[in-house]
């Protein structure tokens, strides 16, 4: 074998390595959660990835999500992480989101109120897992976001799963049913 073709074979290999650790965290996720916290979606953890030849750009998955929901459907806790695309590293996304309606909620909910919705100005997003709070400009049925990003590198263990991206989001729903009353 050419030194070239190991080193495709080598990348093949570590992508797989990637998603098995992927998977890892989202299990580790569903058990913390649960039992109250269901997954909205079963299994799925992605869409709008392709087996057509005419659209290999969306061979390999850019992100996968995971969306839960409680007694309230209306409130939902989720993670994405985002391997590939306009970011430096991959990161991992949490949040809660507060819909008034769940007729237009998407999978990728979570993802779009990091990467593509703009919060009021004085909200920065860095990925630090300091949480940004804002109701979205866009026409939809959200009307709050808490969100929190953090280099996927960060989570090295389950401690860490638990103590940087569990714990924070079981504080927002605390948080929130307070101010709720």
């Amino acid at each position: 074998m050419s030194t070239k073709g190991q080193e495709i074979l080598s990348v093949f290999q570590y992508v797989q390595q990637v998603f098995k650790e992927t998977q890892r965290i989202l299990l580790k996720m569903d058990n913390l959660m649960g039992p109250e916290w269901k997954t909205v979606y079963g299994n799925r953890i992605t869409k709008e990835v392709t087996s057509s030849l005419v659209d290999p750009e969306r061979w390999l998955v850019e992100a996968v999500f995971r969306i839960y929901e409680a007694q309230n459907p209306l409130i939902n806790k989720g993670i994405t992480i985002t391997f590939w695309g306009d970011i430096e590293e991959p990161i991992i996304t949490a949040g809660m989101l507060v819909y008034s309606d769940i007729k237009s909620r998407d999978h990728w909910d979570l993802w779009n109120s990091w990467f593509t919705w703009n919060p009021n100005e004085e909200a920065k997003k860095v990925l630090d897992g300091r949480e940004v709070k804002y109701k979205p400009d866009e026409d939809n049925n959200i009307t709050e976001v808490h969100v929190f990003s953090l280099p996927l590198v960060a989570l090295e263990n389950d401690i860490d799963v638990e103590s940087k991206i569990f714990r924070p989001l079981e504080r927002l729903s605390l948080r929130y049913r307070d101010t709720r009353g």
